[in-house]
């Protein structure tokens, strides 16, 4: 499953997921109204494997996500999505952070640029 920044969801038993949220930063905001402004921001996706099963394959589990995002966003790629171009300034970063009650979790992160906001 995958949650959107600010949709409600509840977990369910078992069910790994995904959290997705976005923050962008506007670069030199006050340049006036002729210019286009550069856009940066940062993707952070918090996954959440279960833990319900056997230990070994809920860290295996979330390896695997991190591993898939971070090929997915490698630095230098292009994700254009209704004519919006962002482009991955950085390598992405995933670090596992531990248990919190009956899941695994870990943090990817990805910085990216965009001028067409």
């Amino acid at each position: 499953d995958t949650v959107w920044e600010n949709i409600p969801y509840t977990p369910q038993l078992g069910v790994d997921y995904q959290e997705v949220f976005l923050k962008i930063i506007p670069d030199n905001p006050v340049l006036g109204d002729t210019f286009n402004l550069r856009y940066e921001g940062f993707l952070y996706v918090r996954l959440w494997m279960s833990n319900s099963t056997l230990k070994a394959k809920g860290t295996k589990n979330l390896n695997d996500r991190g591993l898939l995002l971070l090929d997915k966003f490698k630095r230098g790629s292009n994700h254009i999505n209704s004519n919006v171009e962002c482009i991955i300034e950085e390598t992405p970063s995933f670090n596992t952070e531990g248990v919190e009650g009956d899941r695994f979790k870990g943090l990817f992160v990805a910085k990216f640029f965009t001028n067409l906001l």
